[in-house]
């Protein structure tokens, strides 16, 4: 027994309480250093409140990235979309001169047999 709960014990004793019963009574009593005072609940919820900011804070910070990666993601995407269209144009227009040679080469053999 601890002495606060053995100060506790012996006053039931001297109270003519009988010993099972002045240790039953004793070792109820929780004992002071395990509780939290008004003070040390008034701490934890100024810490709580600190750890909300720092969380509204990252929130924040994250909401903000996302938009820049966002916004940066769409011209990535734009500038390729960009490049697509412009190689799609230079495509045609080489299939379009493969297109023309064969068929000059057609016409000329064409021409050479018949």
């Amino acid at each position: 027994m601890s002495a606060i709960v053995k100060e506790v014990y012996d006053a039931f004793l001297s109270a003519g309480v009988s010993d099972e019963q002045a240790t039953a009574a004793a070792q109820s009593i929780p004992i002071a250093t395990s509780l939290a005072t008004k003070a040390d609940i008034s701490d934890i919820h100024v810490e709580i409140g600190e750890v909300r900011a720092e969380i509204d804070a990252v929130r924040a910070e994250l909401g903000a990235e996302i938009g820049s990666v966002r916004t940066e993601l769409s011209a990535e995407i734009g500038a390729v979309r960009a490049e697509m269209k412009h190689l799609e144009l230079r495509m045609t227009i080489k299939l379009y001169s493969a297109l023309g040679v064969a068929v000059a080469g057609v016409k000329a053999l064409d021409f050479l047999i018949g």
